[in-house]
């Protein structure tokens, strides 16, 4: 997949896109509406944020790049289905919370670049589970 039919770059300009980049753990509760793509990359976000999200139905990718955000976070991220695309760069997200995400059967895209808590034994799961996974 080419770097601009990512959706983190061809849904910015639509609607549903939400930059919560200044986000905080407290904002996250009042998001709601349509939203496909929620980006929080560098947001000051941890797994209690990430816990209080509402149910977003129509989500289709997630940024969490630069956050605060552990296995915890990802246990709820797996409750998402529609998930296509998830940024999970330079957090500390290890094996056990990478493996909730075998869940996310529309998942096409995962971005893990300074995540050293993730094993290639890991992605090799995901890859099993998730055929056509592309793994970054």
């Amino acid at each position: 997949m080419a770097r601009d039919q990512r959706l983190v770059f061809s849904l910015q300009e639509g609607p549903g896109y939400i930059k919560g980049t200044q986000f905080t753990d407290v904002d996250l509760a009042g998001v709601s509406g349509y939203v496909v793509f929620l980006n929080l990359e560098n947001a000051d976000i941890s797994d209690q944020g990430i816990r209080v999200l509402p149910e977003l139905p129509e989500l289709r990718g997630i940024d969490l790049d630069g956050t605060e955000v552990t296995d915890k976070a990802m246990e709820r991220i797996a409750e998402f289905k529609n998930l296509e695309e998830i940024w999970i760069e330079g957090t500390s997200v290890s094996d056990v919370g990478f493996s909730c995400l075998h869940s996310l059967k529309n998942l096409r895209f995962i971005s893990i670049v300074d995540c050293e808590n993730i094993s290639n034994e890991a992605i090799e799961r995901l890859e099993v589970s998730i055929p056509g996974v592309e793994v970054h």
